[in-house]
């Protein structure tokens, strides 16, 4: 996975808003920035917009089997676009990462 602020053309900065959570930072580069690639994996590659529609999905998808905002949930995977996709905080689960 390759992060934005690598990938030809991405700006970065660190003029960013007050975020209550992660999806407040993709929103704000999805309202600044829609089309511009937000993450690349080799050829495929994902825009703000994109990638914040897909978020919102997951967040739809979550909620209709019943999950509510601070509910946790684990989610094992390798570590991938697929995996970030997922839209959620992540936190390593490991007994090497976590008494």
């Amino acid at each position: 996975m390759i992060p934005a602020c690598e990938l030809e053309g991405a700006v970065a900065t660190t003029e960013l808003p007050p975020a209550r959570n992660i999806f407040d930072y993709v929103r704000h580069w999805e309202t600044t920035t829609p089309e511009r690639v937000a993450i690349g994996d080799g050829e495929r590659s994902w825009t703000w917009r994109e990638w914040a529609d897909r978020i919102r999905r997951a967040a739809a998808a979550q909620t209709s089997f019943g999950l509510l905002p601070g509910d946790r949930v684990a989610f094992l995977d390798k570590n991938n676009p697929a995996a970030a996709r997922a839209g959620s905080r992540r936190r390593c689960t490991t007994r090497r990462c976590e008494p």
